[in-house]
This record gives structure tokens, sequence and C-alpha cells, in this order.
């Protein structure tokens, strides 16, 4: 391999032409001041250097499972011509991670970089550059291998060429070189490093309780172009930067001997960079409002830096809505996050985007770097792995297979039953939303997770207490706050331990599923729920496989490998990740929907009327079944008519894959199409009078009447939401069993009108409060 080398000035470094680059510049977007793509990234596209790097190794050859695949968080093991050797321990045999590390020997899933010497790896480890990274099909990313020379002198080189898992368009270009007559000395090269170092460890450690050396964790600047480093596992070793700015030794004791740029003062440096991207990221604020301006889209003026942040903190999400509806229309161009934002209430504008076209606008926004176990699930996914995950997991809520999970409903719909009538003897009043919280906790703890929390008996409070950390406000705001405004700077948080949920609920969590998972494939336990359902979907594509392999001659085999398929089954991590996204969505969704609803009994006591009696016609005292329930159609009527008033999913959106001609508006690629649902289910041109309760507004006539846009409590379109009819099912139940026992009434502490919160639909400071009564057999 031969390397460019030229001598640079502190604060310079060299590039593959033998220029020097001003390394700030360097580290951000290209066509900045002084940048120079390397000559292995020729073309500067939209600031980003683009086309696939010149394969460095000779002979290379590239892991076979991740050909053609967008591999993400995997781990092949490669087997070697010649040993290799770490810390005096030597072998063949290696496990390359995708998220840019390798072990001697074999070692697990490694997802999230942190300081050394790491619990998650054991054996001797090189992290080259452990960071969340993805190899993209067809953009000719992939890691290669390769030894080459002759004994006793050969090299076996790794190299990776990969993106941000995050970020797409971060690309990251390194090797991992092991000489066979220098043993346990590992040398990593760098070509490209969009960020430097920023959220990755560089080091080496011979286990996980040591010794291990690290040459930076987290930090900015840590890598440019051409960084070589140089790790020695001998007694006494150290770690040496042999190329780059100087010469740096990191000896065992971890004191930088050399450091040109630790001969600036930190502080004044952090300064220096801070100001830096505060004036670029106001410079990018003010080209982003440029785009509405531009294209002639009506909307508010921007605060600097923050957009609309401050409105919707001061005002709450709804309100802001309404506000903007009423005064700029239906099609408002909004400033939020790192994308243009579009507020968008148009019925046929809505159509195109969530039905007709869309194709173009299949993603969701996800909140990369902060969703922790949510990463996998549906509402993060993208593209064919979303289209794939969603293929697998929908038959879960088929027909069929809500009848097989609804006995599990029914003897939770008992209990929470029994728990209205212990209300109405003590004559207490209630507050519905925490207690329509435990009845939807446990329907989908046990439906879905496959176990019992049983909190509407104030039972399993461990498990209870940790699922319902995943529901604390308090720092989750806070983050998705700082995500909307800069979501780098949550990504920060996020390599630092910070997410939208609390890291012992996602361990506790992910434990308690994997615990479930080990038992159900070992037939030791069976329930009808989403856990098995996954498992038995599993085991039936396995054993189709295996019958089809048999049957399948070698050509034919072949040609399967070549062309590729898309997964047919879920892997562990994305079936926690399914099953908390259903914890999330349906928890607060039918919570917030059965609330409502009773609230409603309460204040309309002729509508609660006519809702039992038609429950007393069709069902009277005999079982609740999964048929009777589908003849209540006058509560259908109800229940549609809540969730127009009171809709527990205020926004939902979609991006735009491609430039769009949205009505009269040319919108770029990277669009963020926010629907605005509050304004929608509120407009008088659409619902006269749409403060009133008045269910008859769902009859089939009245129905045919309105644009199918302007009623979206699910959404709409293929990505709309899984698990409406599991809601649906869930909710029924349980208010025809409430209602058959109880009758609801106003208490002194019921608000009317309910009042809204800033974030959703009921103002949990102030919560549903009613009475119940016992009714007459």
């Amino acid at each position: 391999m031969i390397l460019a080398t030229v001598s640079c000035p502190t604060g310079y470094s060299a590039t593959q032409t033998a220029k020097c680059v001003d390394i700030l510049s360097n580290l951000y977007n290209c066509g900045s001041v002084g940048f120079v793509c390397s000559s292995k990234y020729r073309i500067c596209s939209a600031g980003v250097c683009k086309t696939a790097p010149t394969i460095q190794l000779s002979g290379a050859t590239a892991i076979p499972a991740w050909v053609g695949t967008t591999i993400d968080d995997d781990i092949q093991q490669v087997s070697l011509p010649v040993n290799v050797t770490l810390y005096n321990y030597s072998t063949s045999l290696v496990t390359v991670s995708s998220n840019g590390l390798l072990c001697l020997g074999y070692c697990t899933y490694a997802f999230a970089n942190e300081n050394l010497p790491t619990a998650l790896v054991g054996g001797p480890t090189a992290f080259v550059f452990w960071y969340d990274l993805a190899i993209y099909a067809g953009t000719g990313q992939m890691v290669y291998y390769s030894t080459s020379g002759i004994a006793p002198n050969r090299i076996t080189g790794f190299e990776f060429y990969t993106s941000s898992s995050a970020y797409p368009s971060n690309y990251y270009h390194f090797l991992i070189l092991f000489y066979e007559n220098l043993p346990n000395i590992v040398e990593y090269v760098y070509l490209e490093v969009s960020d430097g170092g920023n959220f990755a460890t560089i080091g080496v450690q011979q286990s996980s309780s040591g010794p291990s050396m690290t040459y930076s964790v987290d930090q900015a600047f840590a890598v440019a172009y051409n960084t070589t480093l140089q790790f020695d596992t001998n007694a006494d070793g150290c770690v040496v930067q042999i190329q780059n700015l100087s010469n740096q030794d990191f000896c065992p004791s971890g004191e930088i001997l050399s450091n040109s740029i630790s001969r600036i003062d930190s502080i004044t440096l952090t300064l220096l960079v801070l100001f830096i991207l505060i004036i670029a990221y106001y410079i990018y604020n003010l080209r982003r409002n440029n785009i509405f301006r531009r294209l002639g889209m009506p909307g508010p003026e921007p605060i600097p830096f923050i957009g609309e942040a401050y409105n919707i903190i001061r005002k709450g999400l709804i309100q802001n809505d309404i506000d903007l509806v009423q005064k700029y229309g239906k099609i408002i161009g909004i400033v939020g996050g790192k994308n243009p934002n579009i507020l968008l209430s148009d019925p046929d504008l809505l159509r195109n985007v969530l039905i007709k076209d869309s194709n173009m606008f299949i993603n969701r926004r996800a909140f990369e770097g902060i969703s922790g176990p949510l990463d996998h699930g549906l509402l993060a996914l993208k593209d064919e792995q979303w289209k794939n995950a969603r293929s697998i997991v929908s038959p879960t809520f088929s027909t069929a297979k809500l009848k097989a999970m609804y006995s599990l409903m029914n003897e939770i719909s008992d209990t929470y039953c029994k728990r209205f009538l212990e209300y109405a003897d003590k004559q207490e009043i209630i507050d519905m939303k925490a207690l329509n919280s435990l009845f939807t906790l446990d329907n989908i703890a046990s439906c879905l997770f496959g176990v019992e929390t049983n909190s509407l008996q104030n039972e399993n409070v461990t498990l209870i207490n940790y699922l319902k950390k995943f529901f604390n406000r308090g720092l989750s705001n806070i983050i998705l706050i700082i995500y909307f405004i800069s979501p780098r700077l949550a990504m920060y948080f996020g390599k630092k331990g910070y997410s939208m949920f609390p890291k012992d609920a996602v361990d506790y969590t992910t434990n308690l599923l994997n615990q479930i998972l080990a038992r159900r494939r070992q037939h030791l336990e069976r329930r009808n729920d989403f856990i098995q359902m996954m498992i038995d979907h599993e085991e039936e594509v396995n054993h189709e496989e295996n019958q089809t392999n048999q049957q399948t001659d070698k050509k034919e085999q072949q040609q399967q490998q070549q062309w590729g398929t898309l997964k047919k089954t879920l892997n562990d991590k994305e079936i926690l990740s399914q099953a908390v996204v259903f914890l999330l969505a349906g928890y607060e969704t039918t919570s917030i929907l059965m609330s409502c609803f009773f609230y409603i009994m309460a204040t309309e006591p002729v509508i609660q009327e006519k809702v039992y009696e038609e429950i007393r016609q069709e069902i009277g005292d005999d079982e609740v079944t999964h048929e009777k329930l589908n003849q209540l159609q006058y509560l259908d009527m109800v229940i549609s008519e809540t969730l127009r008033r009171y809709p527990p999913g205020i926004r939902f959106d979609r991006i735009a894959a491609c430039d769009y001609q949205l009505g009269d508006y040319q919108i770029p690629k990277g669009t963020i199409v926010n629907v605005s649902v509050y304004p929608i289910h509120h407009d008088p041109d659409v619902w006269p009078d749409p403060e009133k309760f008045i269910p008859e507004r769902f009859l089939p006539s009245e129905k045919a009447k309105r644009h199918p846009m302007t009623y979206l409590p699910f959404g709409d379109g293929p990505r709309n939401c899984i698990g409406m009819r599991f809601a649906l099912l869930e909710a029924k139940l349980g208010i025809v069993k409430a209602l058959r026992a109880v009758e609801f009434q106003k208490c002194e502490k019921t608000a009317v009108p309910l009042q809204l919160g800033k974030f959703e639909i009921i103002n949990t400071k102030i919560g549903v409060w009613l009475r119940v009564v016992r009714r007459s057999q």
C-alpha cells in the first residue's frame, strides 16, 4: 500500500493528493473553504465527497454473507490462512463486526460504543472505529479481508468501507493490519472519517476486565485522513501515532507524550469550535428558511436557531397547530429540526401523500440515536426493511390471530370490571386515565410480551414500575426538544447514554424478553401472544426452507443466493423492538380513547343510556364474544365520534423520498410532511358544530358524504397504525363489560369541558375523574 506523505503545519492534514487542508474544514461538509476531497472521493456533491473508494487490499475478499445486502449490527466469522496475534493470543478464526471492531475468536454483538475495557466483548479485540455503522447495499460499501506476502512476512488486512447507521451520507474507510513478523501488534489506517471519531471508541483490549489501551472515546478530531495508529500489545506496549500531524505516543500510563493539538488551550479550542458550529447552524437555518420563501408557501416567521419550537413549548402542540391552520391555511411551511417541515391538512393533498403517491412517502421521521430499543421497530425502519418487517408482523393482527388472543383479553376485562364494582361499593371517585392505563398495560403485556403484569390487582410491582418508566415524560420531552432543534446534538447526548427511555427499563425489558424467547424456543411454555406467533412463524419458515433446500438442485440454490431474498423472520432484537413499539403505541392510544369515552358517558347521559340499551339488546347477560362485539353498531359510532373529538394521535408524518409536486409547490427531497390531525377533526367546514358530540356523524349515509382524509385517528395508507384492530377490540371489550356493570357519572373533580394537554389530548395534571354506580340487575 502506498500512502502519500507531505509535511503540513500544525492544524493541517495531508490529503491523498499531497495537499494540506484545514482539519476543521476537513471534518465538515466539502465545499467549505480549504477543503479538498481526497483522490478516493473525487466528486463533491451536496456537501459530501462521493464515489466509492479504491480498495487498498490486494486480492481482497468481501465477507460473503454481506454481499448484496444492507447490513446493520451484524457479526460474521472469518477463517484466515495465517494466525493473527493480540496479547499473546494467536488464532486463525476471527469475528468481524459491522460496527467497526474485530475479535480474535468469537464475540457477540456490540451495538453502542463505550469506554474500554468493555464487558460487551470477551476476548482480545481490536476496536478500529467502534461506532453504530452500517453497510448499504448497492453503494459499493463492504468489509474486505486478505492475506498477502510470503511467510514469515505475510500481512493480513481487514478493510472497512461503511456509513453511519443514523446518517448514511457520513462515510468511513479504514483498515486493520496484522503483521506475521510482528506478533501482538495491530495497525489502524484511516482513509476517510466523516466526523473524526466524535461518537467512536478507538483502542484495543485483552478481555472484558482488561488490560486495554484507548486512543480516543467520543473525541472530536481524534483521527483524520491518513492517520495511522499502531497498538503494541506486548508487555509494556504503547499506542503510537506514526502518521498524520505529528508523532504521538500513548503509553500504558495514558499520558500523551507529544500532541500538537493539546498545546492549544482546550477551553479556547472548545469555545472556538462551539462558536463555529453556532454560526454554521444559523447560516444553515437561514438557507433552509429561504426554501419556503422561494416556494411562496405561507408560514410563520421562525425564531433564529429554534424555529417554531418556542411556540410549541409555550402554547402546546395542539393549540399551536390550531393557530397555524387558522392563520395560514391548510398547507404551511414551518421550521423545525434539520429538514424542511410542512403542516398539511388539505384532504386532497393528504390523499396524494398517504394513498396515491405513498411509495414516495413511505418513511416516517425516526429519532436516530435517541430511540434505544425502537431503532429496529416499525416506527423507525425505512424502505425495504420496513416493508419486510411489516409483512412479517401484520398477520399478528389478523382476525384469526386476534380471536386467538381474545381469551387473554377476556380475563383482563373481567378483572377490570371488578375494579369498577369495588369503586362503586366504596363510593370512591376514579382517575380514569390512571385506571385505563393499567388496563391497557395488562392487555399489551399479556397479548404481546407474553407476561402477566396484573397491574389492575397491584401485583408484579417490579415489572410494572420498569414498564411505566418507558412513559416518563420528563427526560423524554427534553431529549425530543433537543432533537427537533438539533438532531446531531441529540445524537451526541444519545452516545453519552441519554435517550428517550431510561437505560434500566430497557435493560430489564430486554433481559425479560430474552428469557421468554429462550423458554418458548425450548417449548417450555406456550401462549397465544405476539412472541409465540413470531416463534411459530420462525419455525414454519425454517421448516419450509429445509424442505425447499432438499428439493432444490445446487444450481438453483446458487441462483437464489446470487439474487438474494428478503428476510422471512425477525431476529431477537427486532422482536424486542416490535414489542416495545406496541407497548408505547398501544398504552397511550387505548387508555386515552377509553378515558375520553367514559368521560362522554358521564357528561352525555342520554348517549350512555343508548349504548347501554344496545348492549342489553344484543348481548344481555350472555358471554361477550368476539362476534357479538361486532354487532354493536351504535357503540362503534360513539367510539368513532370519540376518536374524532379527542384523537389520541394529534400528529403523524411522512418524509418525501424525492422532489415532489405538492399542489402548487415543488417540495425538495427530505421534506417532512406533518399531518395535523386535531385541526382536521375539528374543521367546521367538514364537521358542523365540531365541539358537539354527535355519534350520528358516523352513520353510513353521513360517512359517504365526507372526504376519507378528514378522519384520521389511526393514520392512513400503507403505513397506518398496524395495531388499530387490536386497540379497538381491547377497548370495546373493556367498555362493554364496564357498562353492563356500572353507570358513569360526573363528580366534584370532573373538568367540564375536558382539559387538553400541551402534547397529548388529556391534561394529565387534571386527569379525568368520574364516579361509578352499580347498575340494578
